[in-house]
């Protein structure tokens, strides 16, 4: 069907070339071609995106840094949107593309946790209800016209800010990685804000946009900083000495061995003047960044209730930040669960 109601307009994509598709009737043509130019890009970043991870966690053989709930609602909340996608008739030729691939290179991901991680009962447990999960969902799909997205929402995207947050470090990240997310998760923005797409894909690009962006903020304000396990031997004392080690931390590796269970302390490497400079650079432009898709919100739904969103956000980020820093030390989740984590052999 090339004709349908999509939101507020009517979509027609017939004889149209791609960068015309969903056009908003109230809004010049430029701003379509820009929005499915945004589009394209970010499908095509999310292609690679994934690809700089898998590089680093099969070099250093473990997912240290990658939290794994984030990984499971990643792909749970793909395969979900896959079929929003498909049931919704008209939407724009990449988030068809999206659709099809993202819940391949999401279940690739899990199959490295589901590798690399040690073989505990708290392992097989959650294995076991997540298939059971996934099973239910795609079945309630197939029987029912459900029509829910969630494959862009913010809560997958939360796990890996509050894992940030509590290692106070983001060593094990892919800093490639990170920073085709920033630039793929600003295009992505454009598609449900400037085109003829559902009011719920712009409630869900906000979130997803704005806690994406805040991950890639943890990344600049831990900049050089490495778990104490990391961090073996005598550390550099000045920005020169320093400058081979964070060449060789690009990607959140390096040549130093990985701890798979450190004792949580970390260290604060030396950074040059230019390195510092460019930080901050990046912070400034991701908090403008932060309030322009705030900004956005309010105008695309045309409530300033609206600002409650971004609000909530980012009280809930705060508060993680908060909760993480100034806690005491306390018993680890080993010592509190023990059961959970023996062998599965055992």
């Amino acid at each position: 069907m090339a004709t349908t109601a999509n939101g507020s307009c009517v979509v027609n994509n017939t004889d149209k070339p791609i960068l015309l598709h969903n056009c908003h009737p109230d809004m010049p043509e430029w701003t379509c071609v820009l929005a499915n130019l945004g589009g394209l890009t970010s499908t095509a970043i999310w292609f690679l995106i994934l690809l700089p991870q898998f590089w680093r966690s099969i070099r250093h053989k473990t997912m240290q840094g990658v939290s794994s709930a984030w990984a499971i609602s990643n792909f749970t909340a793909a395969l979900n949107n896959s079929f929003f996608v498909f049931k919704l008739t008209v939407m724009p030729l990449y988030a068809y593309i999206s659709a099809v691939y993202m819940p391949v290179l999401e279940l690739a991901l899990l199959g490295l946790f589901f590798y690399f991680a040690p073989r505990t009962r708290f392992k097989l447990i959650v294995t076991a209800v997540c298939v059971v999960v996934w099973v239910v969902l795609v079945s309630l799909q197939l029987a029912l016209s459900l029509q829910f997205p969630s494959g862009w929402s913010g809560s997958p995207s939360l796990y890996g800010v509050f894992l940030n947050s509590q290692r106070q470090t983001t060593y094990g990240l892919s800093k490639v990685m990170v920073a085709m997310g920033a630039v793929g998760k600003t295009t992505d923005y454009l598609g449900p804000y400037l085109l003829c797409m559902p009011l719920q894909y712009a409630v869900l690009a906000f979130f997803s946009s704005t806690v994406s962006q805040i991950s890639s903020l943890q990344v600049l304000w831990y900049w050089n900083r490495v778990p104490a396990s990391v961090a073996a031997g005598p550390l550099p004392s000045t920005a020169a000495d320093a400058a081979s080690v964070s060449a060789e931390s690009v990607d959140g590796g390096g040549a130093a061995p990985i701890g798979d269970d450190d004792d949580g302390r970390v260290v604060q490497l030396p950074m040059t003047p230019g390195c510092q400079a460019a930080r901050w650079l990046g912070i400034s432009a991701l908090v403008t960044e932060l309030g322009a898709f705030a900004g956005a919100f309010v105008w695309r739904t045309g409530s300033w209730w609206a600002l409650a969103a971004p609000l909530c956000t980012f009280a809930v980020c705060v508060a993680a930040w908060c909760a993480y820093h100034l806690r005491k030390a306390g018993p680890g989740r080993r010592r509190l669960f023990p059961i959970l984590y023996k062998p599965a052999d055992s």
